[in-house]
């Protein structure tokens, strides 16, 4: 006989009233720590950066509030005893841990991180208060108190904290908001003495420019230039600081240029190779900044063989200067004379000498991302465009047998006559920022194939560049993920490219381009390939020489060198590495012992040790 009670339905409906409680409780919960968190924090660091909110960010976020206030509305007498306990105090708790943590990670040590964390905790808290409002029944007066309290936190995270920098892997430099920035606290470059050069004459060592005398970061390696770091590292021959900006040097004879930022001016600096010390400098008052970026020109400055110095500065300003003196000869602001504007970082193109022309490559309109200038008075020659440029520069190949201008402009790689300008052809070849920073690299000139790479997920493509009478088009060959360059170049070396990718070191098949290794964090830095050893600038300073071979990684040595962010380019010029970031510049000589005096070998000698310890 069976005696058990039949079951109570009064009783399994609070019970399954309950489940679906807890179930509405973990749904929000997962959305207010999940998306409304994300959404939150990235919306405050955009604006703190300068920047305008993200459409897609802010309909997240309020979808996310909309949803946790639809789950948790009434929601709190539904739920097991446990579950009212722990009530909203549970969620705050939660969120102040995860946007806590969370900031710790993507923040870097320029303010203390507990005191960054501390605050983006206190500035967002608005977000899931607003998002369990409904969760249970409450007076006003607490609702009001509640309120300010949210409010006056979001105030002291947004009076108090800026974005001051961004790393390549999106590391976060955050400063109190009223910090100066450092470069107006420095002097302006003061020349030692008034003198016009000596020892300006071309050398088969000069880096006359971007990417160095072919443009494409592939040098020859010179004799004097040791690259066995481990036995004989490296003698630093001076440190200076410099003013922010992301230019490289380029050096002609016995002396180095490059661009750096004081305050409200632009300057362009020369000094001496082997002591660092500053022969002239010119201003120039224009100023680009950018949160995110950071202030200062981008590009790098370009030396004519006629001793002519070609700048283009990060606010638009193309300047002429008389290498020996310093002397502006001619400047003209390219974004005003070409219709165009600046964009998130700057104009970053570096100037390309041809002949009796100089070409840049203005940003903000499609009609004139190319534009030539007479490099002798600064008459403007031509314009020419398909889509508006981004942050990579203008270089002249041999391709398809013509002599082609080509720049990897905001949606894709387009090609045009090198001396005319004329348009021929366009592939579309970008990424969902439009931010393009990488030079072309011609595989085959005479079939026609060159390869373009970009970052932010995009990737490799291999193009079949040809012409069909006076019709001209460009198709792919392949493509791959397996390259993606976000603020570098890759090399070619035999039939492998190598590069950054995505901040790892990687090799690719150029049959194929599918990856043969990937291995070697060096971040979003810069390399050179000198013969078969790949120098890398990494993006926390240190430099590191690679044998490069497709079987595997194998690193010969990596040493410090800088003490900060670093995406500037390195310059080779004979024995000596010249590298700079935005607070300081390094002049390296990298000569083995056999191409040193006997004073030379002794102080190396001396130093060996200590540097020895630094290297793998």
């Amino acid at each position: 006989m069976d005696t058990s009670l039949p079951p109570d339905p009064a009783l399994e409906q609070a019970a399954r009233a309950q489940r679906m409680a807890r179930m509405r409780w973990w749904a929000a919960v997962v959305i207010t720590l999940g998306m409304m968190l994300h959404a939150v924090v990235r919306n405050i660091v955009v604006r703190m950066a300068g920047s305008r909110f993200e459409p897609l960010t802010l309909a997240l976020l309020g979808l996310s509030i909309g949803a946790a206030l639809a789950l948790t509305a009434g929601l709190r007498p539904r739920l097991p005893d446990g579950y009212k306990r722990l009530g909203r105090v549970f969620i705050f708790l939660a969120w102040a841990a995860c946007c806590g943590v969370g900031l710790a990670f993507v923040t870097d040590n320029q303010l203390p991180k507990a005191v960054v964390s501390l605050l983006f905790v206190a500035g967002t808290l608005w977000a899931p208060w607003l998002g369990w409002q409904l969760f249970d029944r409450q007076t006003l007066s607490r609702r009001l108190l509640e309120g300010a309290a949210v409010a006056a936190g979001f105030v002291l995270l947004a009076g108090l904290l800026k974005v001051d920098a961004m790393r390549g892997d999106t590391t976060i430099s955050f400063a109190w908001r009223w910090a100066k920035p450092r470069d107006f606290q420095m002097p302006a470059p003061v020349a030692s003495a008034e003198a016009v050069l000596v020892g300006f004459e071309t050398t088969p060592d000069d880096f006359p420019g971007y990417l160095g005398p072919q443009r494409t970061g592939v040098l020859e390696r010179p004799a004097e230039f040791g690259i066995d770091w481990v036995a004989h590292p490296p003698r630093e021959l001076w440190r200076q600081p410099v003013g922010p900006g992301w230019s490289g040097f380029a050096t002609r004879g016995d002396y180095a240029f490059t661009q750096e930022q004081r305050g409200e001016s632009e300057y362009v600096v020369c000094r001496r190779i082997v002591d660092g010390e500053i022969l002239w400098s010119a201003a120039n008052r224009a100023r680009f900044e950018s949160p995110m970026g950071g202030a200062g020109p981008r590009a790098v400055p370009a030396i004519a063989e006629d001793g002519r110095i070609y700048t283009v500065g990060g606010a638009g300003w193309l300047q002429c200067l008389d290498g020996r003196s310093g002397a502006v000869e001619w400047s003209v602001d390219l974004l005003a004379d070409n219709g165009g504007r600046t964009i998130a970082h700057g104009v970053c193109g570096s100037p390309l000498i041809d002949g009796e022309r100089v070409i840049v490559a203005p940003t903000g309109n499609p009609k004139a991302c190319l534009v030539a200038y007479n490099r002798f008075d600064g008459t403007r020659l031509w314009q020419a465009g398909h889509n508006a440029a981004s942050y990579s520069s203008p270089v002249i190949v041999s391709l398809a047998g013509r002599r082609q201008l080509l720049l990897h402009a905001a949606v894709g790689l387009e090609g045009h006559d090198a001396d005319t300008g004329e348009f021929l052809w366009h592939f579309p070849w970008s990424n969902e920022f439009d931010n393009n920073c990488s030079q072309p690299i011609v595989i085959d000139g005479d079939a026609g194939r060159v390869l373009a790479t970009t970052g932010y997920g995009q990737g490799a493509v291999l193009l079949d560049v040809r012409a069909d009478g006076e019709r001209w088009s460009a198709s792919p060959v392949w493509t791959s993920r397996d390259m993606k360059t976000k603020f570098t170049n890759a090399v070619r070396l035999d039939e492998f490219v190598y590069g950054l990718d995505d901040g790892i070191l990687a090799c690719i098949d150029l049959e194929t381009g599918k990856r043969r290794w990937k291995t070697g964090r060096y971040n979003h830095g810069q390399i050179l390939l000198l013969d078969r050893t790949l120098l890398v600038q990494a993006e926390n300073g240190d430099v590191a020489l690679v044998n490069l071979r497709p079987e595997r990684f194998e690193e010969l040595a990596r040493i410090p060198v800088l003490n900060n962010k670093t995406w500037n380019h390195p310059c080779v010029s004979g024995r000596y590495l010249l590298v700079r970031n935005a607070e300081e510049a390094v002049c390296l000589d990298c000569s083995p012992p056999q191409h040193m005096g006997k004073s030379e070998v002794a102080t190396d000698e001396s130093t060996a040790a200590a540097n020895l310890a630094t290297a793998p």
